[in-house]
């Protein structure tokens, strides 16, 4: 078993342990995904560039640990959305990654284009809003299902 797939072990034993209701995973995967291929609709249409294995293996991992890639849902122009460049400049691409479980809860994901972090990635950034009223909501709702189908011997 190489690094990666322990990484890719791990993290998803952690996603799927985690019981919080917002989830969110940010970081540099290496992976591009671009846009949603057939029957994806955890990756939005606005990705860019081609997938690569990395890209592959992180889309298996949306689908299944039920996760939406955020940035593609996000109509951006092409120089406002790579994260990384080469040293040159000559190659960019979207390499880092905004991962939640509640796609409605992110009004808008992006990168900061001025910021000068010394390194070969941009800064992520994210709107968040985090809704009491809903998260209420579906705990009540949830926890009537469950009464439901609850009976009690005597």
């Amino acid at each position: 078993m190489t690094k990666l797939d322990a990484f890719y072990d791990q993290f998803e034993e952690i996603i799927h342990n985690e019981k919080s209701f917002y989830k969110f995973v940010v970081g540099d995967f290496n992976a591009r995904l671009g846009e949603a291929q057939e029957e994806e609709f955890r990756i939005g249409k606005f990705g860019i560039g081609d997938r690569n294995d990395n890209g592959n293996r992180l889309a298996g991992l949306l689908s299944a640990d039920r996760l939406f890639y955020e940035i593609s849902f996000f109509q951006k122009k092409k120089h406002s959305r790579w994260t990384w460049e080469t040293s040159n400049g000559t190659i960019r691409a979207e390499l880092d990654h905004i991962l939640t479980n509640r796609k409605w809860c992110l009004l808008d994901v992006g990168v900061v284009p001025s910021f000068c972090s010394g390194y070969d990635h941009r800064i992520l950034r994210a709107k968040i809003v985090f809704s009491h009223k809903l998260k209420r909501f579906l705990n009540i709702a949830q926890k009537a299902r469950s009464m439901l189908y609850t009976t009690e011997m005597f």
